[in-house]
């Protein structure tokens, strides 16, 4: 979502990983040391189940665009470094 603007759009559709939705509820209390946005606020870092079944991280830019899965896994991060 714009703030300014207040238009948003939507980036995928995804079937989260459990280590995703373990950590959506409580985002407010993780954002500051695991956050899921790029150190650059351009791109988020996901972990979803692909069609298969097998849970990878993916990462895709916030200007849109085709997401790209960069291993397996349940649980992702962004470093601050």
């Amino acid at each position: 979502m714009d703030t300014q603007t207040g238009d948003n759009r939507r980036l995928i559709t995804f079937q989260p990983t459990d280590g995703l939705l373990a950590v959506l509820p409580y985002f407010d209390q993780y954002h500051h040391s695991a956050t899921i946005w790029s150190p650059d606020s351009t791109h988020l870092v996901y972990t979803a189940l692909d069609r298969a079944g097998i849970p990878g991280v993916w990462v895709i830019p916030i200007s849109g665009g085709t997401p790209t899965q960069l291993a397996e896994g349940t649980q992702a991060f962004w470093s601050w470094k």
